[in-house]
């Protein structure tokens, strides 16, 4: 399983390698998984961390810092703003939008996993695309794909 995710690893990372440079990576455990949201075992979130980005992320001292997300505040006790960062892109050149956030934090409740990450969004399973974020422009946006942020 370990060789098949390296192999797949290295195919996709392939251009960026150039000639004769291999990718090796060592883990302690065979991954079981490259899907964010399926098993929370250790060396799926290590080879995840390679891979995908979190709208928070912790430092070297354990520290909240910016992820995709370029600032966040407690609105009130049960409300969180975050602003994200503006000219995301996926890998295929489509940018970041809030509705991708959203997906993202409410997918890990459909799935029916081993030791996914459901107990730590089901609090926001409230969270609905039809609601309004203050963008990166500071204006109140209803996507991510705010007119003076995106190039769309």
């Amino acid at each position: 399983m370990l060789r098949t995710v390296l192999l797949i690893l290295m195919l996709v990372s392939a251009p960026t390698l150039g000639a004769g440079r291999t990718l090796r990576i060592g883990l302690a455990s065979d991954i079981t998984s490259l899907d964010p949201h399926l098993l929370a075992a250790q060396p799926n979130l290590v080879a995840a961390r390679h891979v995908f980005e979190s709208l928070v992320d912790v430092d070297e001292r354990a520290q909240l810092i910016p992820g995709l997300a370029v600032s966040w505040r407690a609105v009130d006790p049960l409300t969180w703003e975050f602003r994200l960062r503006p000219g995301v892109r996926f890998h295929d050149g489509t940018p970041l939008t809030l509705e991708d956030v959203i997906f993202s934090l409410q997918r890990p409740l459909q799935l029916n996993s081993p030791g996914g990450f459901a107990a730590y969004v089901r609090a926001i399973a409230k969270l609905k695309p039809s609601m309004r974020t203050r963008c990166a422009c500071g204006r109140t946006c209803a996507t991510a794909r705010c007119p003076k942020t995106s190039t769309r």
